[in-house]
């Protein structure tokens, strides 16, 4: 090789290191040389191709050569391939695993995994002391509940008799104001008794822990599916999971016993789902008379409408444990329209 010659292939080689690009088909020199030459340059695109690949994430790469350089590129790809066997095993919970070969990155990864060791430690302290208390207070909602049965027992015993008496003196006396009088203590102790009867079925209302539910199943419910038995029942082909208190049947149900009451004469329940990605929305709709303008945001409210005015009032309630909304939004005169708003942490695809 000439001196020209040799200048030429430093040049090359110069250029592939710095620039890379395809390994030229003429090449300065004897065939000796060039065959060597082509050696170098496809050994310099080669280890190229495999840093590459490396800081892609591939780590199955391969160098045909050994040698100076192919060594510590090799040494660096299986470290590698080790710490991301300490990073899968981090993740699937083995908090001991320590780096020790990558220097000051080391430091900063060890230090990351004793953090997660604390701050798991801490969670689950923390989470037997959850534990312990809500235990604490499933207990007393336990006894309250028990004490809450006696006394509605007890007054349920007292009204009766309250009511008895005064179906008994009706027959007895004549004098029409007394009747009267006796008529309006009497339907007060029945309106007592019916208000006492339907908080008996409210009584766990937040003492269960709250479960995903699936609405169809919920109507599969013999105290809902005996309401609709002569009611067209349109349910929804996706599958949702909605995260709620376990009284949630309660509230299809009341949804449902409304539409009956107050629908004048419903024949068509739909149920229909509005995925927003960020939330679901569950829309319950009928073909009754619907609700008034003045009316929508009244008929949630304790104590309002006719029988006990609590039904309403009481879904709400029943959804708001697990920050779900609900609003009418139906057009008067063409049934009821409910819409209730489930967060995206209250609710999954299934």
């Amino acid at each position: 090789m000439t001196e020209n010659s040799g200048q030429d292939a430093l040049t090359l080689i110069e250029d592939m290191i710095e620039k890379g690009g395809d390994i030229p088909k003429d090449l300065p020199g004897s065939l000796e040389e060039q065959e060597k030459l082509k050696r170098i340059l496809g050994k310099i695109h080669e280890m190229h191709s495999f840093i590459s690949r490396m800081s892609e994430g591939d780590l199955d790469a391969k160098l045909s050569f050994r040698g100076y350089i192919a060594g510590p590129l090799k040494a660096l790809q299986s470290s590698l391939r080790h710490l991301t066997w300490q990073a899968k095993m981090i993740a699937e919970g083995d908090l001991s695993q320590r780096v020790d070969f990558m220097g000051d990155f080391s430091l900063s990864f060890n230090r990351m995994v004793a953090n997660l060791a604390d701050n798991r430690d801490q969670l689950i302290s923390r989470k037997e002391e959850l534990e312990r208390s809500y235990a604490a207070l499933s207990q007393a909602n336990n006894k309250l509940n028990i004490l809450s049965s006696i006394t509605r027992h007890d007054i349920l015993n007292h009204v009766m008799v309250i009511v008895n008496y005064c179906f008994l003196l009706k027959e007895v006396i004549t004098d029409p104001k007394l009747k009267k009088q006796l008529e309006a203590i009497e339907f007060s102790g029945k309106e007592i008794q019916h208000l006492i009867e339907f908080t008996r079925s409210y009584q766990d209302l937040g003492v269960l822990e709250p479960m995903w539910q699936r609405i169809p199943v919920i109507f599969t419910n013999p105290t809902i599916s005996g309401l609709v038995k002569d009611i067209s029942v349109q349910l929804p082909d996706q599958c949702y999971e909605i995260f709620a208190d376990q009284m949630l049947v309660k509230v299809m149900y009341n949804l449902v016993e409304n539409s009956i009451r107050h629908g004048g004469g419903v024949t068509e329940i739909r149920i229909s789902y509005v995925d927003e990605q960020s939330l679901l929305r569950i829309i319950y709709e009928d073909n009754g008379s619907g609700i008034s303008a003045d009316e929508k945001e009244k008929v949630f409210k304790r104590g309002y409408g006719k029988n006990t005015g609590l039904g309403l009032f009481l879904i709400r309630e029943i959804l708001s444990i697990t920050d779900i909304s609900i609003k009418e939004t139906g057009t008067p005169g063409k049934g009821v329209r409910f819409e209730m708003t489930v967060p995206e942490k209250y609710f999954r695809r299934c």
